[in-house]
């Protein structure tokens, strides 16, 4: 009987010591896992106009000059513009990519990590999350600045 009731207290004690680890960091893990850090629209909206931040619409420009969140830089690898603006872009900035859904994004990674940007966030929901919560968007041709 005592045996039946070691066994059960061994295991309940292992697991005690398991939650005692320290908490993960997910930003940490996501940018050794996949070189990218993962949020939502709902956690960059307010990061629209800091300076320190650079949104990438990976989009068709057609779509970039329809309507895009407001100052981001178009960069359509299908139609070679990823790369030029890529190169006028400071590489300290954190730069947040965003597509129409979630699968074109991806493509552009491994360019950044080239050109040696390291703060590279992925907004998981992309355009179409942000156009849901209702957040500000630009229309028409971008000005120059």
């Amino acid at each position: 009987m005592k045996k039946w009731l070691i066994l059960p207290a061994g295991f309940i004690l292992f697991l005690m010591g398991c939650s005692a680890d320290k908490p993960v960091d997910m930003d940490a893990w996501q940018r050794e896992h996949y070189g990218f850090i993962i949020r939502t629209s709902g956690q960059m909206v307010s990061k629209l106009g800091d300076t320190n931040v650079v949104f990438i619409d990976t989009r068709r420009f057609t779509d970039f000059e329809e309507a895009r969140i407001p100052g981001a830089f178009p960069a359509d690898e299908r139609g070679g513009t990823a790369r030029l603006t890529l190169a006028m872009l400071d590489t300290s900035k954190t730069v947040v990519v965003y597509c129409g859904t979630s699968v074109c994004d991806t493509k552009l990674f491994p360019v950044l990590a080239e050109m040696n940007f390291r703060k590279v966030i992925y907004l998981s929901d992309g355009f179409g999350g942000w156009i849901y919560n209702g957040f500000p968007v630009e229309r028409g041709f971008p000005a120059l600045q």
